[in-house]
């Protein structure tokens, strides 16, 4: 059962659009999004940016959509960063043998065979690549990197990164507030983009930067979802998500209501939100 609490009101910039065939892809729970099945069936890309330990959302548009190459950029998450953390947790395990510490190596140990399965061991490895890079990230703002993660930083630019891919991309963006850097540049590559997820952190601070991407990117807003892991502050959600298609919708004149049937809540534990626009 929904637990709601107050409606929550945004700028009715943020009304989403109706569209007709939104699906949900990823987990139901954090880390799945509501997006146009046309997008995913007409993009030859999925690039997505900030995988963290989730890659659902990957695996599930490769099952609809197997001949999109698929790539992913995380610099803190991936083949190294799994490697070493799961040593850690066996050594912390085999120093102090207990159930919780077991689990604990074990929850790891899985995320890394899964991630090896599905990027390196896949018959289509050579379409399904991660890359173990920040996107528009400056060394200097993590100084500890190496010695946190065992290993050298690696950046690149969303410039380098988006002309690698020449058109029908679904672009897919959770990078934990380092979204607003790329916001302009994901405005001019708008024509190579088939469809766009983002989740945007700390909204509160952000809300006329949000409402000037929206107004200025060349496509339309079909879903808003609240991620209810970030609280309410003075009425307006810390994060939300965001999905946009190049596809006509402006045909359709129904109302569009939220949360949307397909929604789940990213804390299963947490409370849902109401949305109205004025």
């Amino acid at each position: 059962m929904n637990n709601y609490i107050e409606t929550v009101t945004l700028p009715e910039l943020f009304q989403p659009k109706l569209c007709k065939d939104l699906i949900r892809v990823g987990s139901n729970s954090d880390g799945g999004y509501l997006v146009s099945k046309n997008d995913v069936l007409n993009s030859n890309f999925l690039v997505s940016l900030g995988l963290g330990l989730d890659w659902s959302f990957e695996k599930e548009f490769r099952k609809l959509n197997n001949n999109a190459l698929i790539h992913s950029y995380d610099g803190s998450t991936g083949f190294k960063y799994l490697r070493k953390n799961s040593k850690l947790r066996l050594k912390r395990f085999l120093l102090d043998p207990n159930i919780s510490n077991f689990y604990n190596f074990f929850d790891r140990f899985i995320k890394l065979i899964d991630l090896s399965i599905f990027y390196k061991f896949n018959l289509l490895s050579n379409r399904i690549k991660h890359f173990e890079s920040f996107v528009e990230f400056r060394p200097e703002e993590k100084p500890n990197f190496r010695e946190m993660f065992g290993y050298q930083i690696s950046t690149i630019s969303f410039d380098e990164l988006i002309s690698k891919y020449h058109k029908n991309v679904y672009l897919s963006i959770d990078i934990e507030g380092g979204e607003y850097k790329i916001l302009e540049k994901i405005i001019k590559n708008t024509d190579k983009i088939s469809g766009l997820s983002i989740e945007f952190h700390f909204v509160n601070e952000n809300l006329d930067t949000i409402q000037n991407f929206i107004e200025k990117i060349n496509m339309n807003l079909i879903h808003l979802h609240i991620n209810n892991f970030g609280p309410i502050i003075n009425g307006i959600p810390k994060t939300i998500e965001l999905s946009f298609t190049c596809s006509d919708v402006n045909n359709f004149t129904e109302p569009v209501t939220l949360p949307n049937k397909l929604d789940k809540k990213n804390d299963s534990e947490g409370y849902d939100y109401k949305l109205t626009f004025n």
